[in-house]
């Protein structure tokens, strides 16, 4: 399982990661961020498989992936 994590004070609105998502796990907001930018949102939950292109290809760094460890007791 994976957490994305959008950090909107530093996304610039330039679409990349929505553009290039295979899955199209991420769409541009319609609503503004204090910035005046449509950030990147979610798709419907269970697109996204957590191959991390939107994070490689963000320029400022705005998208992060975290992979939540598997515990097994």
């Amino acid at each position: 399982m994976h957490t994305i994590t959008i950090d909107e004070r530093w996304c610039k609105g330039c679409r990349l990661c929505a553009v290039n998502c295979p899955l199209h796990a991420l769409h541009m907001a319609e609503r503004f961020t204090k910035r005046g930018i449509h950030p990147p949102e979610l798709a419907p939950k269970g697109r996204c498989n957590g191959c991390r292109l939107c994070e490689l290809l963000c320029p400022d760094f705005a998208i992060t992936i975290t992979e939540a460890a598997d515990v097994h007791l």
